[in-house]
């Protein structure tokens, strides 16, 4: 019987309604794990390493520079632990869910290949028996079977169906537990973080090639001029500009600038104007110098408003890419925030979605046959709700979220990340959107990110 069933097919059923390896995800979960467990070992021993190298039994450079080198790798391992547990475990779940889902829709092929045989045979026999009866009045007996076996196969199909809503909901889950671990990861530095640390190592060249010029420049003047001082001047503004000697070096300098100024004032003939002005410039140069690149470090700072500057690099986990590429067909690609506070003192937004999460509800999502399937059917629930991204889609969906955070919530997940709380948003007459708000940390005061939604049409 099971085997004329399979020969059927899912076609009886609308299709396979839980794809999927169990197997396959279940062993990437192990593989998670057993990354995470590395890196849990690694910090232990690091720290436990660290604790014991201290100032008592190891001192000099070497040591130094041990403990400089590994100061940061606990932090970014511990990160990485957290990370790829999170991971692990939404998909050691969803492994599980899914094995369970296919032999529910295993159990629900068989009961419409049942029903299927049942109706056609049912079927042949009403046929036979309208073709031999004779007598009008009489009733087909076989009537009744084969709206029996009809109505089995309508209940096969419609429970195919919860099935399906079923296994969107471990995915959705799934999805929000890689968004929360993608969140636990290392961060890699925004390019302007890189680009200002490219200039100050070309300033520090310089500051060298300065101090060098200083040293020449105080060998000269003092062996051929009475004004000697400013040579002296120079080298010591050179080493302020290295940040060899910081602050002690600029007031020296403003010292210096001080007395020149004082001296030609006086009418001291060993002092002219140009060597005030010198001196000036020695003093208060790298002054304002250090505030120029100040303000652009503080411009730069401000630009993550803009989407485009944070899209070069948010929220991405070191390693993130073996994940994506094991598990392609449940991983959401999204690291920019859409929304961001604005600048000039607007108010902050009520929700942060990020913008890989605009390409998933609207289409565009083309990773893999499975992630663009459920995008396009997302653009499709959308549409069917009358939200449309080329009709200011984004900005409805974003007005809809906001009117959510004040709805009750209909389910809620907490893990020691966060808290992940769903609420049910009407939309029109014409269907639903639940949506899922993550609050990192479970900070219910911080502004949540939407982690997933599940549009719900009215027949």
């Amino acid at each position: 019987m099971h085997s004329e069933v399979r020969e059927m097919g899912w076609e009886l059923i609308g299709g396979d309604p839980a794809p999927g390896d169990p197997a396959a995800i279940a062993g990437l979960a192990l593989e998670l794990l057993s990354t995470a467990d590395n890196a849990k070992d690694v910090r232990d021993r690091l720290v436990r390493l660290e604790d014991g190298a201290t100032d008592a039994i190891w001192r000099g450079d070497t040591a130094d520079a041990f403990r400089d080198r590994i100061d940061k790798m606990p932090e970014h391992l511990q990160k990485l632990d957290r990370s790829y547990r999170k991971a692990s475990e939404g998909l050691d779940a969803y492994s599980r869910e899914l094995r369970d889902l296919k032999a529910d829709a295993e159990a629900a092929l068989t009961k419409a290949g049942d029903a299927a045989q049942a109706a056609g045979t049912a079927r042949q026999q009403q046929r036979q028996f309208a073709e031999t009866n004779t007598d009008p009045a009489a009733t087909n007996p076989h009537d009744e079977a084969v709206s029996g076996a009809d109505q089995r196969l309508r209940q096969a199909i419609d429970e195919a169906n919860d099935i399906r809503g079923r296994k969107r909901s471990a995915e959705d889950r799934v999805l929000a537990s890689l968004d929360e671990a993608s969140d636990l990861g290392i961060k890699n530095d925004p390019w302007w973080r890189k680009a200002l640390r490219a200039i100050s190592t070309a300033l520090k060249i310089i500051g060298l090639v300065l101090l060098v010029i200083a040293i020449v420049v105080i060998i000269v003047i003092a062996l051929t001029t009475p004004g000697g001082f400013l040579a002296i001047l120079a080298a010591l503004q050179a080493c302020a500009f290295l940040g060899t000697l910081g602050t002690a070096m600029t007031v020296v300098g403003i010292a210096a600038f001080a007395t020149a100024a004082t001296q030609y004032a006086t009418g001291d003939d060993t002092v002219g104007l140009g060597d005030v002005a010198l001196a000036g410039v020695f003093a208060f140069g790298p002054l304002a110098f250090a505030k120029g690149l100040g303000y652009l470090s503080n411009a730069m700072r401000g630009g993550r408003a803009v989407p485009g500057l944070l899209g070069a690099g948010d929220d991405v986990v070191r390693g993130a890419d073996d994940v994506a590429g094991a598990a392609d067909d449940v991983v959401r690609a999204g690291d920019d925030v859409v929304g961001a506070a604005p600048a000039g003192g607007a108010a902050a937004p009520a929700v942060v979605v990020k913008p890989g999460k605009w390409d998933y509800f609207f289409g565009r999502v083309t990773s893999n046959p499975h992630n663009q399937a459920r995008s396009v059917q997302n653009l499709r629930d959308l549409e069917a709700l009358g939200i449309r991204e080329s009709e200011g889609g984004q900005a409805q969906l974003a007005a809809l979220f906001e009117q959510g955070r004040s709805l009750p919530e209909t389910a809620r997940h907490t893990t020691e990340f966060g808290v992940t709380i769903t609420r049910r948003i009407p939309v029109g007459d014409k269907g639903v959107i639940d949506a899922k708000y993550f609050y990192p940390g479970g900070d219910m005061s911080a502004t949540p990110e939407i982690s997933t939604i599940i549009p719900k049409i009215f027949k």
